[in-house]
C-alpha cells in the first residue's frame, strides 16, 4: 500500500484504537501502514479542547502542556489519566480529520489565482531586478511574488515576462539537459 492516502475508515480506525489504548506501532501494523505514516496523521490532525492553565513564575507567564503529549500517541484519546488531568485535552477524531484532509486537497487544487494587476506586478519586480544583475531565486526570496520559484523560471523561459533569459545571470550559460528517449524492452 505504499503512496496511498488514508481513507475515512482507517482514520477512524485509528481513533478506535488510541481510544483502546493501542501503541501506534500496533495501529500501524493493524492498517498495513508505516509507522511514521500514522504518527503524522495523529501529530498532524489533533487538536486542543478545554481551558489552557498558565502558570505565573517570577512574573512571566507560561502555558502549561501535558509532558505525556510530546511523546506517542500524542493525543489523550485513550489516556489513563484523562479524568483526573487539568491540562487541555488534545484529541484526535477521524471525522475532524478527513475534513481536514479534504479541505487541504481541495485547496491545493485551486491553484494560484493570477490577474492582471498581479501579473504586472511580478514582471515589474522581476524584469527591473533582473536588469540590475539580481538572479531570480534572490528576487524570489526577497519579495512576495505571489508564484512558486519554478513558475517564475517558467514564465522566463516561455518570453511572458518583459525580462528574458539573457538578462539571467547564469541561465545562458548552461546547455539544455538532452532528453534520452527510453527504451521499451520486450
Amino acid at each position: 500500500m505504499k503512496n496511498k492516502h488514508l481513507t475515512y475508515d482507517e482514520r477512524h480506525q485509528i481513533e478506535d484504537m488510541l481510544a483502546k489504548g493501542s501503541s501506534l506501532t500496533q495501529i500501524a501494523n493493524t492498517l498495513n501502514r508505516n509507522l511514521s505514516t500514522i504518527s503524522k496523521e495523529i501529530r498532524k490532525h489533533r487538536f486542543s479542547r478545554g481551558n489552557t492553565i498558565t502558570v505565573t513564575v517570577n512574573n512571566s507567564s507560561k502555558e502549561f502542556v501535558c509532558p505525556h503529549l510530546e511523546k506517542p500517541p500524542y493525543v489523550c484519546n485513550g489516556c489513563k489519566r484523562k479524568y483526573n488531568c487539568k491540562n487541555d485535552r488534545t484529541l484526535y477524531h477521524a471525522s475532524r480529520a478527513q475534513k481536514e484532509y479534504d479541505e487541504n486537497l481541495r485547496s491545493s487544487r485551486e491553484g494560484t489565482p493570477l490577474n492582471k494587476e498581479s501579473f504586472y506586478k511580478l514582471d515589474r519586480i522581476v524584469s527591473s531586478s533582473m536588469k540590475q544583475g539580481q538572479h531570480l531565486y534572490h528576487i524570489h526570496k526577497n519579495n512576495d511574488l505571489g508564484v512558486s520559484l519554478s513558475t517564475a523560471y517558467r514564465y522566463l523561459n516561455k518570453g511572458y515576462l518583459s525580462a528574458s533569459v539573457l538578462d539571467a545571470p547564469r541561465m545562458v550559460r548552461f546547455k539544455k539537459k538532452k532528453e534520452h528517449s527510453k527504451k521499451i524492452c520486450t
